[in-house]
């Protein structure tokens, strides 16, 4: 169920309109952030400059476990191990921002 921000009654999900006290619900292009705001060159370089961080993390990941490997010999499925985790993590991380960066802004008319 849905509330009314107005009045507080109870309101069905689908409801475009309070029958308490008649509050509008539509929603207008003027609620909305504009796209040029959330699309703006610096949001842009801001992702850009995030994934950069990212592949350099997963860069340095690869060479602390060779690093790793040299002076700690024994212990190899606890560093290949955290370095599968991290690696997967830092992935899906550049995976997140790399779609991030593909949004196209939608206009609600």
């Amino acid at each position: 169920m849905a509330y009314c921000p107005k009045c507080s009654e109870q309101l069905d999900r689908s409801a475009t309109k309070c029958s308490s006290c008649g509050y509008n619900f539509k929603i207008t292009a003027k609620t909305i952030l504009p796209p040029d705001w959330v699309h703006s060159g610096f949001a842009d370089m801001a992702l850009m400059f995030a994934q950069v961080c990212t592949v350099l993390m997963i860069l340095f990941q690869i060479i602390g476990y060779i690093i790793a490997l040299s002076m700690v010999g024994d212990q190899i499925i606890i560093a290949t191990g955290s370095l599968i985790i991290k690696c997967v993590f830092y992935f899906g991380v550049l995976v997140a921002f790399t779609k991030v960066r593909a949004l196209k802004p939608r206009h609600f008319d």
